[in-house]
């Protein structure tokens, strides 16, 4: 069964069950430091392998969208009577095949849901002729690619329509990328869920700030690092996590994470961990740090910002 989101009389409560859902849908049951974590794909078999979010926009039109549980990443869509799986990669394939049984695949969309595969293809398409209906989209892509597209409600709802549309795959890879942030990025971590809350409270877009960028960039090695010390019974990290402050143009100092006991970890600042496979090779949806200028902030929430969460207990 899919999990539903609409866009009609949506709040910032239905927006946080949603998430909530997705978040209990992802996990099994597996915890560390009290922290859910996604399964390995070993555990996983094909018919577990995915679940599916439906996305209704304020037209009513409605895209089912399949993520993969193992890293919660986003692997393409469906609309009507067919489906637009993405490109995966070849060192850790995931059996897109079985995505979207009973619909008619449109042919793979030439891009991974990854940052970096995403922003390339803006750029190669840059460096073409684009036709009128690209130009647009290329205006909203151009490089560097997260800093230059609002998040929101209204975000959301032409995403979900250019999806429907399928015009072209350059203005699918920006409702995609709209997509992965405001669905899987919201549902790993707390600080980006209360934008999106706030976003729709005020009725309000925002850009990426430098925080949420940041946590993006290092969802893998977050993991990694909380993950290791259960494994190794200790409380401090092997390697520390630096990550950038909202208000990092106005000279704030990152915040260094580099035990469990440090606040972003007690206070769930993190909500799903990847599962550390001992290789674990950046696998961030997505890792592009050399493309990650930040934007202006489109909250003034402080610090962490909002409440703190609620501990989830499994």
């Amino acid at each position: 069964m899919s999990i539903p989101f609409t866009l009609i009389d949506a709040t910032p409560d239905s927006y946080a069950r949603f998430i909530d859902q997705l978040r209990a849908r992802l996990t099994f049951g597996t915890t560390s430091q009290g922290i859910r974590v996604l399964p390995p794909s070993r555990q996983v078999g094909n018919n577990a392998r995915f679940i599916y979010v439906d996305l209704t926009n304020y037209d009513g039109v409605t895209v089912t969208i399949g993520i993969d549980v193992v890293n919660a990443y986003v692997m393409g869509y469906e609309q009507g009577e067919q489906n637009y799986p993405l490109q995966t990669l070849p060192d850790d394939p995931a059996p897109v095949e079985l995505l979207f049984p009973n619909t008619r695949s449109a042919g793979e969309l030439p891009f991974t849901g990854h940052y970096a595969s995403l922003g390339e293809y803006a750029r190669r398409m840059q460096n073409e002729q684009p036709n009128r209906r690209d130009q647009q989209a290329l205006n909203r892509l151009s490089n560097p690619m997260r800093q230059n597209i609002g998040l929101g409600p209204s975000s959301l709802h032409s995403a979900i329509d250019m999806l429907e549309r399928a015009a072209t795959p350059l203005s699918q890879a920006g409702a995609i990328l709209v997509i992965i942030q405001m669905v899987s990025e919201a549902a790993r971590y707390p600080y980006i869920e209360r934008q999106v809350r706030e976003s729709i409270q005020t009725g309000n877009s925002f850009l990426p700030d430098p925080r949420m960028l940041s946590l993006e960039n290092n969802w893998s090695n977050l993991s990694r690092q909380i993950m290791g010390t259960t494994r190794a019974g200790r409380e401090s990290f092997s390697t520390s996590v630096s990550l950038d402050d909202a208000y990092q143009s106005h000279g704030a100092p990152p915040l260094v994470v580099n035990s469990v006991r440090d606040s972003f970890v007690q206070d769930m600042e993190i909500a799903l961990l990847l599962h550390d496979r001992g290789d674990n090779r950046g696998t961030d949806q997505g890792n592009d740090p050399e493309n990650c200028t930040p934007g202006p902030s489109g909250s003034g929430i402080g610090r962490w910002g909002g409440k703190r969460p609620r501990r989830q207990h499994e």
